[in-house]
């Protein structure tokens, strides 16, 4: 999904909320825009949302009239749009330009004038805009340009995607100790691969991101994991002095591998249901 954000002023709010639904309703496969002021992030400051949803957007558009180019927000938004550009995050760029009286596009300086994809802006003789063809213009316009976007992936799903890849490594670990007990046996002594849980950690870290619910069972996920080092480590010790493997400590370590073979599957769908991977 290509998230686009549009910078304006207040006063133009109106042709902002039409272009930002008809994107979402004509491109809504493909796009997506949400207004900052309409965008619900419990006592977030609109500065932080601001900065929010710049992390997944990479296409940027300003309503470029006399009260955006006074605007503080619009301004700085902008400089920040064009920053991100140059580090490819913002990949399409681009005015929606109120033309003045006599046809010509408002005039602009520093960061605001240096991009040339404009689309005009027009005005009837009573000052109201003419909203209509200006929006199915941007429409075609971002159509046109689909094929060269990528979309950012958000904070929230790299996280997810690592922290899924760190199951499966442990799943395979879980499956390879479970099949092939013998050879585990063998090799216990010289301490083989250790379960990991550095993602699950790092996820607990930016918890606000994820349902309560996750979090929980990424709890329960560590301390399973924690609970199979200790068992490992007493498997490993008394096989090391005793030169024998206990079966009490075997079987707990056999029953803790089973329990972690089944959890692992649970987490791990639960985890790409909330990044939004099927």
């Amino acid at each position: 999904m290509n998230n686009v954000f549009i910078s304006y002023a207040g006063a133009d709010r109106n042709i902002a909320k039409d272009l930002c639904l008809r994107i979402n309703s004509l491109l809504g496969e493909n796009f997506y825009s949400e207004l900052i002021e309409d965008r619900k992030q419990g006592d977030t400051t609109f500065t932080e949302k601001v900065v929010n949803y710049f992390k997944i957007c990479n296409v940027f558009v300003v309503l470029l009239t006399e009260e955006s180019l006074k605007n503080q927000f619009v301004n700085q938004e902008w400089g920040y749009a064009r920053c991100l550009k140059e580090i490819g995050q913002i990949q399409l760029l681009f005015h929606i330009t109120k033309l003045d009286h006599s046809g010509k596009r408002i005039e602009s300086s520093g960061f605001i004038s240096t991009n040339m994809d404009f689309i005009n802006l027009s005005y009837d003789k009573d000052g109201k805009p003419l909203k209509e063809g200006t929006i199915l213009e941007t429409i075609e316009f971002l159509k046109s340009r689909e094929s060269e976007l990528i979309p950012i992936i958000p904070e929230k799903q790299q996280k997810l995607q690592r922290f899924i890849e760190e199951i499966d490594r442990n799943l395979s670990l879980t499956e390879d100790i479970i099949s092939g007990r013998e050879s585990f046996e063998k090799e216990l002594s010289i301490n083989p691969l250790q379960f990991r849980y550095d993602y699950a950690l790092q996820l607990l870290q930016v918890g606000h991101l994820f349902p309560k619910s996750l979090c929980r069972e990424i709890e329960n996920y560590i301390d399973l994991l924690k609970e199979i080092y200790v068992l490992k480590d007493q498997l490993t010790i008394w096989a090391i002095c005793r030169g024998k493997y206990h079966s009490g400590n075997w079987g707990n370590f056999q029953a803790r591998l089973d329990k972690a073979k089944i959890f692992l599957i649970e987490i791990k769908s639960l985890s790409m249901n909330e990044s939004g991977l099927k």
